[in-house]
């Protein structure tokens, strides 16, 4: 009898093992993620398709194809660029020669334009205009500024560029005020490298900094997508603001308050900004309802 309980436990392990081996069934799992893709559950289906194409035994063609199924979705009907630019690059660079390489630069073209990536969009124009993918040295640029180990490329340095307002990255067109970039970016770089030596990033107080900048970021991000943009205002929005802020409006020689007409964009502004916050406050309202939020002020002392 304990000989045979010994057989059926070696039974057990050894399907056991079995199954672990065969796993899921590729096709069955690419039939998963994209009925997810289809219901529109991008997020499922980003985290299915990604373990379907580290699958064994699916072909360098059908993980292609998974790749630019995925990025097309999220790319026309998401509207996410940042996660379609991911898996156009990554099938730009694992199948440099699939058919529709073109198209997929055009496509990354758009990503990197949509996500504020002016820089690497015009570099991806070159890529297209070759015909071929360059090397990531090229893409980078040429080296521009040089200081102990460290080299800064050409691309490094326009990234820092973009982030500048259009009018002010206009006034960079010279060699003298390329100049004061380059020492703009390379004073900051040293100044970060010094400070990492001296292990400032590993200091607690910087660390609740950063951690509170990573939650009103998040916060800010979340805010953004539930409310969208700036909301629009009407001619009675603007009039009912600046007649109920008026005791805050800042005083003009004599005495009186600035009419509605000398400072309407700022009254504009502040108007759509308060529009803005009673809309977070809804939401707010709405989460707190959901989450059956309860407050106790008077144990704060």
């Amino acid at each position: 009898m304990r000989y045979i309980r010994v057989l059926l436990l070696i039974g057990l392990i050894a399907i056991g093992t079995g199954c672990s081996k065969s796993g899921v069934d590729p096709e069955k799992q690419r039939v998963f993620a994209t009925e997810l893709l289809n219901r529109e559950l991008y997020a499922e289906a980003i985290r299915a398709f990604d373990k379907y194409l580290e699958m064994p035994g699916v072909s360098d063609r059908d993980r292609a194809d998974a790749m630019r199924k995925l990025a097309d979705a999220l790319f026309d009907k998401a509207n996410d660029y940042h996660s379609a630019l991911v898996y156009y690059l990554r099938l730009r660079v694992f199948v440099p020669d699939y058919p529709e390489m073109n198209e997929i630069r055009a496509r990354l073209v758009t990503c990197f334009e949509r996500t504020g990536r002016n820089t690497d969009a015009s570099l991806m124009r070159r890529e297209i205009a070759q015909g071929k993918i360059l090397p990531p040295d090229s893409l980078a640029g040429p080296v521009v500024a040089e200081f102990g180990d460290r080299k800064i490329s050409e691309r490094e340095v326009l990234r820092e560029l973009e982030q500048l307002p259009p009018e002010l990255r206009q006034q960079f067109n010279t060699m003298d005020r390329k100049r004061e970039l380059l020492r703009q970016v390379v004073g900051r770089e040293i100044l970060y490298e010094t400070a990492v030596k001296r292990g400032y990033a590993d200091s607690p107080e910087f660390q609740l900094q950063l951690d509170r900048m990573r939650r009103d970021m998040l916060v800010q991000r979340i805010g953004e997508e539930q409310l969208g943009s700036l909301p629009d205002i009407t001619e009675a929005d603007v009039r009912r603001f600046y007649e109920e802020h008026q005791a805050e409006l800042p005083r003009v020689p004599g005495g009186g308050i600035p009419s509605l007409q000398q400072i309407r964009p700022q009254i504009e502004m502040a108007a759509r900004q308060a529009k803005q916050q009673e809309a977070f406050q809804r939401l707010v309202d709405q989460l707190f309802a959901s989450q059956e939020v309860k407050l106790y002020p008077e144990r704060m002392r």
